[in-house]
């Protein structure tokens, strides 16, 4: 899985800059997992906003996290393959349904095969973040009389 590069990031004019008030209300999650929430959640440096991770208490389970995709407006769920390395493919789930809007509720619903990982209702407020660019040019009257002397004449 590939991430985005920090400059690209940055250069978005309007981001999510964290996200607050995280709650889950879950309806089933697989006796081999927990449950981790990261309340208040901090934009990385990459553009990277990790929500929650579904963590396997076995080694023999994959582990899951969300995280926004401010493109999709929706949670991206990824899979750790065993070279610990993200990835959206080889499991059910890799995008939540949004549930309401008002407040924002995503449905998340993780399956790995024939195996329901993980089931509930995701409650956030997202904080955003505007890039304001300006410049200002600064400027001399005594110079531009010097370059100008008819300038001066007026």
């Amino acid at each position: 899985m590939t991430h985005m590069e920090p400059g690209k990031w940055k250069a978005k004019p309007v981001k999510p800059i964290g996200a607050s008030n995280i709650k889950f209300e879950t309806i089933y999650i697989d006796e081999h997992y927990r449950l981790d929430v990261v309340n208040p959640a901090i934009t990385l440096e990459n553009g990277q906003l990790e929500i929650f991770h579904v963590l396997s208490q076995d080694t023999v389970f994959p582990n899951f996290r969300g995280r926004w995709d401010q493109n999709q407006n929706t949670v991206d769920v990824e899979m750790a393959d065993s070279n610990g390395k993200w990835k959206k493919e080889g499991f059910e789930g890799h995008h939540t349904q949004p549930f309401t809007k008002d407040p924002r509720i995503q449905k998340v619903d993780i399956r790995l095969g024939q195996l329901k990982i993980f089931d509930g209702l995701l409650t956030l407020t997202l904080g955003h973040g505007v890039s304001v660019a300006a410049s200002m040019k600064m400027f001399d009257a005594s110079l531009q009389a010097i370059k100008n002397p008819s300038a001066e004449a007026k």
